[in-house]
């Protein structure tokens, strides 16, 4: 099993975004992540819009 790959806070935002209009196994597989982590990303939402809103930098690396 491969390391999980920790998503940028900008990366996150993307995933978010592509969630309006593709599934989350589409995501993952365009991104190069689990489904699930992209699941978790989504459940998650509040959480990183909270730290857009914070101006938390988009290239910090934070695993949530």
């Amino acid at each position: 099993m491969s390391k999980q790959k920790v998503l940028t806070l900008n990366e996150k935002i993307r995933v978010l975004e592509l969630s309006k209009s593709i599934s989350a196994r589409k995501i993952a597989d365009e991104i190069g992540v689990g489904k699930t982590q992209i699941q978790n990303i989504l459940k998650r939402k509040a959480e990183v819009l909270e730290d857009v809103e914070n101006n938390v930098s988009g290239e910090k690396k934070r695993a949530i």
